[in-house]
């Protein structure tokens, strides 16, 4: 017995996605449940709740507006390098014991048994050579693709296409992936462990680098009046004194930033641009359209610390 053939897997309709998206774990959101997503797990729990409305600053869609823009030119340069692949844009999304996946393609090949999934990627130059290392497609795509390969039927291997956009020219990547059955037992038990807690009402650890949006959503006004007691908080104080100590040195780098730069001005006075070994060095007048600023409000801390009282 293969490790999917208990699964319960249906094709739901674009129409009644957004609903569902409440509901299911998605194969693009894998690599936040193992700390490798484009968003923290934490902030995938809260767009379930709904505290994040799905359309709101979610911080792939650049990303995936950008991938669906070059989704046509990635498509037809990985089928011009396996012209016997038969290649059909995927319009459906799979689901199954809460998890859900919409592969970009299927795909069938005549040396190959059952379907293909075929994940599509558009990756800048600079991107690709720091996080696509040793060949290899970064976790966060090997798990959305394992995904997507768990959940389409027949389904017995799958594929990443690259496409690596450079300044002048395209590169195109293929890496094949074979099924791996034990793997995909460790993401169901991943995502029933993470419903569970979700179910219970308990929410995954805030990572306090990527969530400064998230907490801004979470608490987006103050309760008049209220105070929290945090005298017996034993991290409070080395936060405080931490924030004070890098206030001061972001002070001091903005500032020594700013004679530096009015250094390298001076070389270059009324000149457009310098030669400089192993640089490219310009100061160009730039123009900039007036604008009015929309009327905004947002909770601002601000710390002060108290004189230290001494006996005499």
């Amino acid at each position: 017995m293969s490790a999917d053939d208990h699964l319960n897997i249906h094709p739901i309709t674009d129409a009644c996605h957004g609903e569902e998206t409440l509901t299911i774990f998605n194969a693009s959101d894998m690599g936040s449940l193992f700390g490798v997503g484009f968003k923290s797990l934490a902030y995938v729990s809260a767009k379930k709740r709904g505290i994040v409305p799905l359309a709101s600053d979610d911080p792939e869609n650049p990303l995936m507006e950008r991938g669906l823009d070059f989704e046509d030119a990635a498509r037809k340069r990985v089928a011009r390098k396996y012209p016997a692949w038969q290649i059909t844009k995927c319009n459906d999304h799979y689901v199954a014991d809460r998890i859900g996946a919409k592969p970009d393609n299927l795909v069938i090949d005549p040396a190959r048994e059952g379907v293909g999934v075929l994940e599509l990627k558009v990756t800048a130059e600079p991107i690709h050579r720091r996080e696509w290392l040793d060949d290899t497609p970064p976790l966060k795509y090997l798990l959305q693709l394992s995904t997507q390969m768990m959940l389409v039927p027949d389904c017995t291997w799958g594929a990443i296409g690259e496409l690596v956009v450079g300044p002048f020219t395209y590169e195109t990547n293929v890496y094949i992936v074979e099924r791996n059955r034990s793997a995909e037992i460790r993401l169901r038990t991943a995502v029933a462990e993470f419903w569970q807690t979700f179910d219970a009402g308990g929410e995954p650890a805030i990572d306090f680098e990527r969530d400064g949006a998230l907490i801004a959503l979470m608490f987006p006004h103050e309760v008049p009046g209220k105070v929290v007691d945090l005298s017996s908080d034993n991290a409070i104080g080395d936060l405080l004194q931490r924030r004070d100590i890098l206030k001061d040195t972001e002070k001091d780098v903005v500032k020594r930033l700013k004679e530096c730069e009015n250094e390298i001005k001076a070389k270059l006075g009324d000149a457009e641009s310098a030669l400089v070994p192993g640089w490219r060095v310009t100061l160009k007048t730039q123009h900039r359209k007036g604008y009015t600023v929309e009327p905004s409000s947002f909770r601002v801390l601000r710390t002060t610390r108290h004189e230290q009282e001494t006996a005499s």
